[in-house]
């Protein structure tokens, strides 16, 4: 089924372990795609949808230039490509110049996810060096996106988080453990009108708050714990 909505995922150090983490208890809903990106050395085979794909019943796989995006999947960015959206949900592999010298950069990936899918976009922001995908989250939030960024105390490099919360652009400050509940709960109230297609935790029931804090339009996030 073609992804109606959609969850991009950035980070660098530290993310391999923390992407797992994510995958582990989320899992996409039939109308949701994810699209997973973290900084890999061009010359360096990956192996990383293979890794993934042991934490999670969802079908991970590798991005390709003009594969449509399909709820249910994962998608992971390929090493020394950038990858982005088009308007009508294809993927696209860029060799455009480096953004805060990486190759993929989350710049390219959040901002045309946020683009194509509008309000129907989360950004999620983990650990890692740098300020990789800050510079683009004031556009995604003006386009509707919804922005959560892992609690720098528990990244193992914080400095990605941390600039992203600097932009006071982010929805939810969140430890680690509390974000796949977190992603599963605005894909579904985003997608209330299509119930049978909801994302889910893969165990247990859903772990959502029973108070939204309102979206950070000032210099910080609610920060949940």
């Amino acid at each position: 089924m073609k992804a109606t909505s959609v969850v991009a995922i950035a980070a660098s150090a530290g993310g391999v372990d923390a992407i797992k983490e994510v995958l582990k208890s989320f899992v996409p809903g039939e109308d949701t795609a994810v699209c997973v990106l973290i900084h890999i050395p061009a010359n360096r085979e990956s192996g990383l949808p293979k890794l993934f794909q042991r934490v999670t019943s969802a079908k991970v796989c590798d991005a390709k230039e003009g594969l449509p995006l399909e709820g249910g999947s994962v998608y992971v960015a390929p090493a020394g490509r950038h990858l982005e959206i088009t308007a009508d949900g294809l993927l696209h592999l860029s060799s455009a110049p480096k953004r805060h010298f990486t190759r993929p950069s989350a710049e390219h990936l959040f901002s045309t996810a946020s683009a194509a899918f509008g309000d129907r976009t989360v950004l999620v922001v983990l650990t890692g060096y740098g300020r990789n995908g800050s510079e683009s989250l004031r556009d995604c939030k003006d386009a509707g996106a919804l922005i959560i960024v892992q609690d720098p105390l528990t990244a193992k490099i914080p400095s990605m988080p941390m600039a992203a919360i600097a932009t006071g652009c982010a929805d939810f400050v969140l430890p680690l453990d509390k974000i796949p509940a977190k992603i599963a709960e605005l894909c579904n109230r985003r997608g209330e009108e299509n119930p049978p297609q909801t994302s889910q935790l893969a165990s247990g029931p859903s772990a959502s708050d029973p108070e939204h804090p309102t979206r950070g339009s000032g210099a910080s996030a609610p920060t949940e714990n």
